[in-house]
């Protein structure tokens, strides 16, 4: 998976792309729970070139949303694509973050 983090104002976008696995989890952890400074209030992850996810990543995603949430920022999961949607409503991570679907 290729991941690019873009550090804004007041928070950061990551970019996914490719296949969201196991084996991405470290990558993901170095981007992910970094943080740039303390004035950082949202987290907008961007799934909009992300192909597959498995379970793991899903348990990534609910831990980077418990790890902000303790620190009291915002996250977002935008441009969620047709194939990953279904796996969103199922999980109910729909319900967790901000969720935007693609059209």
């Amino acid at each position: 998976m290729d991941i690019r983090k873009v550090e804004t104002v007041d928070g950061i976008i990551i970019y996914l792309e490719g296949d969201f696995t196991f084996a991405s989890r470290n990558e993901f952890q170095e981007v992910a729970f970094l943080y740039p400074n303390e004035a950082i209030t949202k987290i907008i992850v961007d799934i909009q070139k992300l192909k597959f996810m498995d379970s793991s990543a899903i348990g990534m995603l609910l831990v980077m949303h418990e790890n902000a949430k303790k620190r009291g920022i915002h996250v977002a999961v935008v441009n969620v694509g047709k194939n990953i949607k279904p796996l969103f409503e199922k999980s109910a991570l729909g319900n967790l973050f901000e969720a935007k679907y693609e059209e």
